[in-house]
């Protein structure tokens, strides 16, 4: 059989729970491959946190709540990666990419 080609280059990437629960802090780490030399979070409330490896919120209600990071590689590539986290029994349509 002949080889199969694989992707190459930097991917972005969260890590994290997929459940949390209302009042409970929910943090969330970037788990990007190479890792990215900085980062930008935006947060379920639209808060934009810069730089941090990780970072955390805390749901105040039932819902499905999306983080969002951009990565900045060391090659200049610019990449976003989403998680979903539902919290409550809410169920996340779209799960987490």
């Amino acid at each position: 059989p002949s080889p199969t080609a694989t992707a190459t280059g930097p991917l972005a990437a969260i890590s994290g729970p997929s459940t949390g629960e209302v009042g409970v802090a929910v943090v969330v780490i970037d788990s990007s491959s190479p890792p990215a030399i900085t980062r930008e979070w935006t947060l379920p409330n639209g808060t934009v946190e810069p730089h941090k490896p990780w970072t955390s919120f805390i749901p105040s209600t039932p819902g499905c709540y999306i983080v969002s990071m951009t990565a900045y590689f060391a090659d200049g590539k610019t990449l976003t990666a989403t998680h979903a986290v539902s919290v409550g029994g809410v169920l996340c349509s779209g799960g987490q990419g």
